[in-house]
C-alpha cells in the first residue's frame, strides 16, 4: 500500500491506499479551470476536492465532479456509493472537510510520529 495525504499544508489527513486510487482537483495549480456544465462558469464550490476509488480513472473523474457538485451531493453520492473516498475544501474556508473519511480494508485513517534530529 502508499502512505498519502490529502489537505493543505496547515489541515491534512493522512490515509493508507491499498488496492485503491486517489485522484484530487483544485484551482490552485492551473486556477478556475473547471467550470459547472450547465452555466458555463467556473466551479464555486470547493477550493480542492479529492477522490477516492477502486481505480484512477474513477477517482480523477469523481474529484473533477466534486469540485462542481455542492457538498450535499457529494455527501448523497459518498452515502449511495460505500467505495467512495472524499475530502473537500470549501471556497473561504481553511480546513478540509471529511465528507467520507477512511474506512476499511482499502483506506484507513493513518496516524505516526517521528522525530528528527541533525
Amino acid at each position: 500500500g502508499w502512505l498519502v495525504q490529502v489537505g493543505t499544508p496547515e489541515d491534512h489527513h493522512r490515509l493508507y491506499l491499498c488496492g485503491a486510487a486517489l485522484s484530487g482537483s483544485g484551482t490552485a495549480v492551473k486556477g478556475k479551470h473547471i467550470v459547472e456544465p450547465g452555466s458555463g462558469s467556473p466551479a464555486t464550490h470547493f477550493q480542492m476536492a479529492w477522490a477516492g476509488a477502486k481505480t484512477a480513472a474513477e477517482a480523477d473523474a469523481l474529484s473533477t465532479a466534486m469540485m462542481v457538485m455542492r457538498k450535499d451531493a457529494v455527501q448523497d453520492f459518498c452515502r449511495r456509493h460505500s467505495d467512495c473516498l472524499a475530502y473537500v475544501l470549501p471556497r473561504g474556508h481553511r480546513n478540509v472537510q471529511p465528507i467520507r473519511a477512511a474506512a476499511g480494508p482499502v483506506y484507513r485513517q493513518y496516524s505516526y510520529s517521528y522525530s528528527y534530529s541533525s
